[in-house]
């Protein structure tokens, strides 16, 4: 990937976007957007005062009932219209503005990764629900990728009740990887080495509680005190992690919120990111149609073809056999 895609010329890719019928449209669902808010307010407000007032009232479950069903009334129209304005913002605002960046990517909000698929990864053990959307696909470079918002849940029964917990929310990110190899190999969050220390931690860590292959131990520290690596086999893990790449994926994991996952499998890196919000997709409040937010939508697919650069994926020098030894590439 060259340097220029860390110089995208965000105002003009908007200029070129915000003219003629879909500038109007923005226009309008913000004016409709506030609208919806009033009308929302209108009637949780008053719910909301009915139910806390109705143990003053003679007949309390009347207004108690009376008031939820206000509440619910009003959050049911402000949501029916925020899933409206999402629709719209990735169909049409999200298509033409990856399409105006005129580069080799193609969008499909509706369509995702498939579950036998990611569960093949098996990054996040056993889960029960799962959705996908917003895939986003192309070549960037020598590096063909994709990209997709997944979202797992797992229940939680109890003997009252039944209960959906999210595992993972995020990005999914699957690059084809600039070295041929032929194992399993996955690099984890190390959340015991971090909250038991070293001793404790590497001996948790050998007992191997993923079943993700055997524990591969590396020389660089700091490293092994954000992570955790197993793989079907050792030479060849190390193969694909030189010290150059190590020194790569922390730079990554530093621009991180929260914890990464990667995964060597069929030639192809993965790599996850959580997201507690929606990806590419607008926020429940705010301006659709302000340039800081057609913006920020621009910079998260950026963000996601930047990996192509932060790991250096598109240097493709080595030999296609792990025996080749790789020095710090």
């Amino acid at each position: 990937m060259s340097n220029d895609l860390l110089q995208v010329d965000y105002d003009s890719i908007i200029d070129r976007v915000l003219t003629g019928e879909l500038d109007s449209q923005l226009a309008a669902y913000d004016r409709q957007r506030s609208r919806v808010k009033k009308i929302g307010m209108a009637l949780i407000v008053p719910g909301l005062i009915l139910l806390l007032g109705s143990h003053i009232l003679k007949f309390r479950e009347i207004g108690a009932v009376c008031g939820m069903l206000l509440m619910i009334g009003g959050g049911v129209i402000m949501a029916w219209f925020y899933k409206r304005q999402r629709d719209f913002y990735r169909r049409q605002v999200m298509v033409q503005l990856i399409r105006a960046m005129d580069m080799a990517l193609t969008y499909f909000p509706d369509k995702g990764l498939s579950r036998s698929r990611f569960q093949k990864f098996k990054l996040f053990g056993s889960f029960d629900r799962y959705r996908s959307e917003d895939l986003l696909s192309g070549t960037v470079g020598k590096t063909s990728f994709e990209a997709a918002e997944v979202h797992i849940e797992r229940r939680r029964k109890t003997k009252k009740s039944t209960s959906y917990v999210t595992i993972f929310r995020g990005v999914v990110f699957i690059a084809d990887f600039n070295k041929k190899f032929n194992c399993r190999t996955a690099i984890l969050p190390d959340v015991a080495e971090r909250c038991f220390g070293k001793l404790v931690g590497n001996f948790l860590q050998s007992l191997n509680f993923s079943k993700e292959g055997k524990l591969v131990k590396l020389e660089n520290v700091e490293f092994e005190k954000h992570f955790a690596v197993y793989s079907d086999d050792q030479h060849e893990a190390r193969y694909l992690l030189t010290p150059g790449f190590m020194e790569r994926l922390l730079a990554v994991q530093a621009a991180e919120k929260s914890p990464i996952r990667v995964l060597f499998l069929d030639n192809n890196l993965v790599m996850t990111f959580t997201r507690s919000g929606g990806w590419l997709e607008p926020p429940f409040t705010g301006s659709i149609s302000s340039r800081e937010m057609l913006e920020r939508s621009l910079r998260e697919v950026v963000g996601v073809l930047d990996i192509i650069q932060k790991l250096d994926l598109n240097t493709r020098i080595w030999s296609k056999q792990p025996s080749a030894a790789a020095g710090d590439q």
